[in-house]
Order: C-alpha cells, then structure tokens, then sequence
C-alpha cells in the first residue's frame, strides 16, 4: 500500500482546514478525489468502506489503540477504499487519514504527520476557525433550542442562574436582560432580532446591556475568538510539518507555488500545479457574498467585522 498521511489536532477543528486537504487529495498519487471548488471550504477529505459508510471523528476509532500506528494502517485502513473500489491495504495510493489524531498520538508514528496553521492574516482561514473551532457560536436560539442548551450557554457562566418558568425561553430571557437596562426597544423588537440569531449573541448579555449586543455582537464575536487564534497559531512539535495556510495563499503567487511545491516534498506527494493554479485565485479573490448563503447575515457580519480589525 502506498503511505497514510496523518493529520493532527489537539481542539475540535484546531488544525483544520479542508482547502489543504483537498488540495493534497488532488495529488496525483493520492487516492481520494478533491471536492467540487464551490465545496472547498465546507467539504472534507473522507474514506468509505465496503457499505460506503464514510470515516469522520474518532468516535469511530477504537480507543484502546488511539496511539498504535500499526491499528490505522492495518485494521483501519483494510476496511476503507480508495478510489478505485481498492482496499488501502492493497492500493497503490496514498491517503489522508480521514480523522484528526491529537498530535500526542502520533509521537512514535513513522508515517507523515501534518498540521494547518489557520492565521489571522485571512480572512478564509479565519472563516474555517469561526465554523469548526468556534462553531458554537453560530448555534441558532429558535424553537428547537433545549433548555440544557441555554443553561450551558448563558446560565453556565453566571452566580445567579436565570430561573424559566415557561417554555418561551427566548422570551423570558429578552425580558429578564430587559430588566438589567433601560432598554431603546420594545420586547417584540428584540424578541425578533434574537430569534434564529446565534444563542452565544443573547449570552453576551450577562455582561453587556442589550442594546449593546444589539449593534456589537459581531465584535464581540472576534474579540472572543482571540483566546482560539492563540490556539491555531501553536508551534507544531518536531514530529509534524507544519502547513501555514498563509503561506499557500499569499498575495504572491511565485511564493504560494513555491510553498505548496515545499509542501509536497515534505508530504512526499505529487504536486498538482494544474489544480493548484485553478484553487489560487478563487480563494484569493472569493467575495463574502459568493461564500455566505444569504441566510448566514451573522457570520458575513463576522467576517466583514474581522476585517475591519
């Protein structure tokens, strides 16, 4: 069989980034299809078994063999397929291992360890930290919206817990953060903005008045992300190649190629500069209004803020 590319990730979608990953699956020696352009910030690099059941967290992996390299590429892998229906074991591909391994695991790992280095200087790697890292964040408060979930979310951080005492909870919780204040609004006004809106925008209120969250939130929303970038911007350890996601798409586009050539050679894989210069420009010119559905008015306000900062 060909060589297991391992990614490592110690936080969930720390290390992320599925724009690197599908541009290592368009390697000509790798045996997994990149995704379509217009998925490549949301579609991952997967593998199916013989009953096209796609490999995707760990909880799919067994624990008592998370640190045995010898368990992924001998048990894992000889139920997963490459792209021509064969078995890893008996592919002449290589692969990236569809699930994120925290980097400790991979200590003694003899194969390739990668990791992406989301940074804050683009505004599409931000986009990946915010969705994956952070997508708490963009859990709507709506009809559905579980008790445990507001208690977690706004009565976790809080002494004095916010009692409910009916099942309008986005209601109460609008009159409750009324009462804090002296309020620009009538209730049915924020009863509306905070319905279907991200239910961590109505948790800014335990510290900031409403009214505040109301023209804010999406600062408030980047400032919080900070303790996150911290996170992404980690030094890899000396066992795992670092892939700055910066690097691959700078304003410059003789470095990216140059880069993403350094790239494979450490990955030991195929350039594809066919594929690579098609990649290029969409993501460096992507607009927000080509990326956001036209739903996702806070996440275009996040970024659009983001970049103001």
């Amino acid at each position: 069989m060909g060589n297991i590319l391992f990614r490592t990730s110690d936080a969930p979608g720390d290390g992320y980034n599925p724009i690197v990953d599908n541009l290592i699956a368009a390697s000509d020696n790798v045996g997994s299809y990149p995704c379509n352009i217009a998925d490549i910030l949301t579609q991952p690099v997967v593998c199916y078994n013989a009953q096209h059941y796609p490999l995707r967290t760990r909880n799919d992996l067994d624990e008592d063999n998370y640190n045995s390299e010898s368990y992924y590429i001998n048990d894992v892998a000889a139920n997963l397929l490459d792209i021509e229906n064969e078995n890893l074991n008996d592919s002449t591909f290589d692969h990236i291992f569809p699930v994120h391994l925290q980097s400790n695991a991979t200590k003694d790992f003899k194969s390739v360890v990668y990791y992406v280095k989301n940074t804050n200087n683009n505004w599409v790697s931000f986009y990946t930290l915010i969705t994956h890292t952070m997508r708490g964040y963009l859990n709507t408060f709506d009809e559905n919206t579980q008790l445990f979930e507001i208690d977690k979310t706004i009565n976790g951080p809080r002494r004095d817990k916010i009692v409910l005492k009916t099942e309008n909870y986005l209601l109460e919780l609008v009159e409750f953060f009324m009462n804090d204040t002296t309020p620009n609004h009538s209730i049915d006004y924020y009863y509306n903005f905070f319905l279907n809106k991200p239910l961590r925008m109505l948790a800014f209120c335990n510290t900031h008045d409403i009214d505040d969250v109301v023209n804010n939130y999406a600062s408030m929303i980047v400032k919080a992300s900070s303790a996150h970038r911290v996170v992404s911007k980690r030094s890899s350890k000396d066992w795992i190649f670092e892939i700055d996601f910066s690097k691959l798409f700078s304003t410059d586009y003789i470095d990216s190629v140059s880069y993403y050539s350094e790239v494979c050679d450490a990955l030991n894989i195929k350039p594809n500069f066919n594929y690579f210069e098609y990649v290029y420009p969409y993501i460096n010119e992507m607009k927000f209004s080509k990326l956001i559905d036209s739903k996702h008015t806070v996440m275009l306000k996040i970024l659009e803020q983001y970049c103001e900062d």
